[in-house]
C-alpha cells in the first residue's frame, strides 16, 4: 500500500540498520584453517565466521595492513596499550595482494 518511493525508502532505511550493511567480504582462513571472510565496512575492519562477528576494529584502531604472498595481517592498537596483529590466509597471493589494496582504500576514504 506504499508509493515505490515510500517503499524504496523504508527499504533502505531498513537495510542500513543490519549489521552486514555496506560489508564487502573477502574469504580467506585464520591461523588454524578454518574458514573466514575478512569484511570492510563503513566503521572499520570486521571478521566474521560463519554467521558470527569473531573480531571487529575500528578504522582509527587499525595502523598497518600488510601482505606476504596469501598472508595478510592486520596490525592494530586498542585503547592505547594493547597491540594486536590478526594473521589470514588468502587462497591466492591475487587475492591476498586485492584485499589489501581494498583495506587500504576503504581505511583511507572512511577514516
Amino acid at each position: 500500500g506504499q508509493t515505490p518511493e515510500t517503499s524504496e525508502l523504508n527499504f533502505l532505511q531498513k537495510a542500513q540498520t543490519l549489521e552486514t550493511y555496506g560489508v564487502d567480504p573477502h574469504p580467506c582462513k585464520d591461523v588454524s584453517g578454518n574458514p573466514a571472510f575478512l569484511a570492510f565496512t563503513p566503521f572499520g575492519f570486521t571478521v566474521l565466521q560463519g554467521n558470527r562477528r569473531v573480531h571487529f576494529l575500528k578504522w582509527e584502531e587499525v595502523t598497518k595492513l600488510k601482505f606476504e604472498a596469501k598472508t595478510f595481517h592486520i596490525y592494530a592498537t586498542q585503547n592505547e596499550d594493547r597491540k594486536i596483529i590478526l594473521t589470514y590466509f588468502a587462497p591466492t597471493p591475487e587475492a591476498c595482494k586485492h584485499l589489501w589494496k581494498c583495506g587500504v582504500e576503504n581505511q583511507a576514504f572512511y577514516k
